[in-house]
């Protein structure tokens, strides 16, 4: 049994050195017998479009099978995923101290997810957000005395979201369902944004808002949400 690299799905390391390893890279299966392979993933810088894909295949046979890997790495516990803009390599908010999260240059600052709503006939329309917390990772399993000591740190490993200056979105039909929350450790919260044009009377023109989301988890962030809505009469 052995293993070959794959072509790269996704982004590759800058520096050409491999994203994702398995070990053991080869070895020999008896009847009955079964291998656990460990896989490494080594970014080097953030990004959440990471893939490849792998071979896994059977010495002087024709039995292969392949499987496609992804990962990806953030500079900061929490991240935020959706929206219109396509992902870069830096696609993340800009880490801000948390006695700036209200002041107009640290609004400018933020990075920007672009939402648009098309509202057909001027129904209400929806669009989600992610929001995520990454799980710090634990290079050995813990002993004993360790155990308790992780779990008081669990919780402080959480974040917390919250959406500000929302005043004038309101007013123009937004809403956001949960404004604020908080995101367990290793797992992901969606934020629901919707539109809805006839709540305000009005279902002829187009609107543009901003509001924005801080975050705070091992730092406090923001992300500038430009909200873009349009009424189509077309049933296209």
């Amino acid at each position: 049994m052995a293993l070959h690299d794959g072509r790269t799905t996704g982004v590759a390391n800058a520096l050409c050195r491999s994203v994702f390893n398995v070990a053991p890279f080869q070895g020999t299966l008896l009847p009955g017998e079964s291998k656990e392979l460990r896989l490494t993933f080594s970014p080097d810088h953030a990004s959440s479009q990471y893939g490849a894909e792998a071979r896994i295949i059977l010495a002087h046979t024709s039995v292969h099978w392949r499987a496609e890997v992804k990962g990806a790495c953030f500079p900061s516990s929490v991240y935020v995923l959706g929206g219109d803009s396509p992902p870069t390599h830096d696609e993340h908010a800009l880490p801000l101290d948390e006695t700036g999260l209200d002041d107009s240059a640290g609004r400018d600052a933020a990075k920007p997810l672009l939402l648009t709503f098309e509202a057909r006939h001027g129904g209400a329309v929806s669009r989600h957000i992610t929001i995520g917390c990454v799980k710090p990772a634990l290079k050995k399993s813990p002993t004993d005395s360790e155990r308790h000591v992780l779990a008081e740190s669990t919780l402080a490993g959480n974040a917390v979201f919250q959406l500000d200056s929302v005043q004038a979105a309101l007013k123009a039909g937004f809403s956001f369902e949960p404004a604020k929350g908080s995101v367990e450790a290793g797992t992901e919260r969606s934020v629901t944004v919707t539109w809805n044009p006839a709540a305000i009377g009005d279902v002829s023109s187009s609107c543009e808002e901003d509001v924005v989301l801080s975050t705070k988890g091992d730092v406090a962030a923001r992300w500038r949400l430009l909200l873009r809505g349009f009424v189509s009469v077309s049933d296209a």
